[in-house]
């Protein structure tokens, strides 16, 4: 049985976290558009691609000179059919599985979804650990998904509930993600077809902007 780690108030002085088990709530979901990949040396294809990010109640990063909560993201393809990695990580996270079939109707006492919308705010234990990517900078990887215990305490979530829609611009989204994150969605088939209004949308929704909205966190 992984036993998670405590959670203290103490502040985490850089990016590396100690390996373990933490209870985390996912606070952002982002369609990154779609994009052309290889499996196993096949003919490139496209896919759509997601990030769901996480974030650790109670303990914290450094960013700057501030200490922000620690969060966690990883990628999926954008799929939900039942040999999907995503609907797998979702069910281990809720600890059965969340999404409907043909034919099968939600009850009260088990809830099933549609919509990728639907699990945020979702809570589960995270198996987490960090590796020096060089230059001291630490990326931390989640390596196993499991439900909370029953008697489990909901973990608090710091952020807004976030869903980020390829198909639904919305620039003031779009602007304070990461440049790593902007990056992806510029290189996707949507940014490409839609770029001659988008770019227009994300300069005027950046001169908009005050100096105390852009200090804001910034999210990895």
């Amino acid at each position: 049985m992984n036993i998670p780690v405590p959670i203290t108030n103490s502040k985490l002085v850089s990016n590396q976290i100690e390996a373990g088990v933490y209870p985390a709530v996912l606070f952002r979901i982002i369609q990154l558009g779609t994009h052309m990949e290889s499996y196993c040396g096949q003919t490139p294809k496209p896919v759509r691609k997601l990030l769901l990010s996480f974030v650790v109640p109670g303990l914290n990063r450094q960013v700057r000179n501030e200490f922000v909560p620690f969060t966690v993201h990883t990628e999926f393809t954008e799929s939900l059919n039942q040999n999907a990695n995503l609907r797998k990580a979702v069910s281990k996270l809720v600890g059965r599985d969340m999404f409907l079939e043909d034919g099968e109707r939600s009850t009260p006492d088990k809830p099933v979804y549609y919509d990728l919308v639907d699990l945020l705010g979702m809570a589960g234990l995270l198996t987490l650990k960090s590796r020096d990517t060089g230059a001291g900078r630490y990326v931390t990887d989640i390596d196993g998904y499991a439900p909370l215990a029953e008697d489990d305490m909901m973990p608090d979530n710091p952020y807004e509930l976030t869903f980020f829609s390829i198909n639904n611009f919305d620039p003031t989204q779009y602007l304070i993600m990461s440049d790593r994150i902007q990056a992806k969605i510029r290189a996707s088939a949507e940014w490409k077809m839609n770029q001659d209004t988008w770019v227009p949308a994300v300069e005027k929704a950046q001169q908009e902007w005050t100096a105390e909205e852009q200090y804001g966190d910034e999210l990895p």
